[in-house]
């Protein structure tokens, strides 16, 4: 009986333990070789080949194949993958997360940004004006607004003379330079350039300045406006470098209503109590 040799496909032709039996007819022993050669060039049907022999790499795992297939766009588009190796085959288990690389920093929660301080509110306008060495009567009828403002101290609207568009507002600010570059910078917020009339005086060592313009005011939201007034008492502390002063404008009614308030919260001026 015949057997086929099993070896590697490029070993040494087989032999044959026993003599093939042909027909005794012309061609017999060359038809015998051709079989031979074939059955050595097959080999056996479980033979494997080169490429595929034992010791070669390993199919590729199917959740493996997956990212080869899709390629980097699959981690990047798909937020819910933790591997980046696109979606597993069904009823494959979790492939976990891999974790942090050793010694890598570890992240930092954001620092909360600490929220902008407000300027004082209107009830602790006494205690700020105490710091600056001042004492004053806010006259009655003045309505606190409770929202901060940029560098003011305090706020206050006057109610609106019947007929006019607005109430009057009044800021309170600490500057510094001269009165009168004060004077001059609030002329500069009129589109005239009116002249401003100005009057001295001392109370307690304080020393009080007030002013009064009329003209298109430019120094309000809402644009232009025409037929404002303005009154405003700058007050210097003995020695003090910083002045504070209360400004106030509205249309010309609205301030005329409120104009002895003004000479009231000028009179009230005094040192810290």
């Amino acid at each position: 009986m015949m057997q086929r040799h099993v070896g590697p496909a490029k070993g040494p032709i087989p032999t044959l333990r026993s003599p093939l039996r042909f027909p005794a007819f012309p061609g017999s022993r060359l038809l015998a070789a051709a079989v031979c050669l074939s059955l050595w060039a097959c080999g056996p049907s479980g033979s494997t080949p080169e490429s595929e022999a034992p010791g070669g790499p390993e199919p590729a795992h199917p959740a493996m194949k997956d990212a080869a297939t899709a390629g980097s766009a699959t981690s990047a588009t798909d937020p819910h993958s933790s591997t980046g190796l696109g979606e597993l085959p069904p009823g494959h288990p979790p492939i976990p997360r891999a974790p942090a690389t050793a010694g890598a920093p570890a992240a930092t929660p954001a620092t909360p940004v600490p929220a902008a301080s407000a300027p004082a509110a209107a009830g602790d306008l006494a205690s700020s004006l105490a710091r600056f060495g001042l004492s004053v009567k806010i006259p009655a009828g003045w309505k606190a607004d409770t929202g901060a403002r940029s560098m003011r101290l305090a706020t206050f609207f006057l109610e609106k003379a019947e007929g006019d568009p607005r109430d009057a507002e009044v800021s309170v600010i600490p500057a510094m330079g001269s009165e009168q570059a004060n004077i001059d910078r609030w002329r500069g917020q009129f589109q005239e350039n009116p002249p401003a009339t100005t009057r001295e005086s001392e109370s307690g060592g304080i020393k009080v300045t007030v002013t009064e313009m009329e003209g298109t005011f430019t120094g309000a939201e809402g644009g232009p406006q025409a037929g404002t007034r303005l009154w405003g008492a700058i007050l210097r502390a003995p020695g003090a470098s910083q002045l504070i002063f209360f400004k106030s404008w509205g249309p010309r009614a609205t301030m005329e209503k409120w104009k002895a308030s003004f000479d009231e919260l000028a009179a009230s001026v005094g040192p810290k109590a």
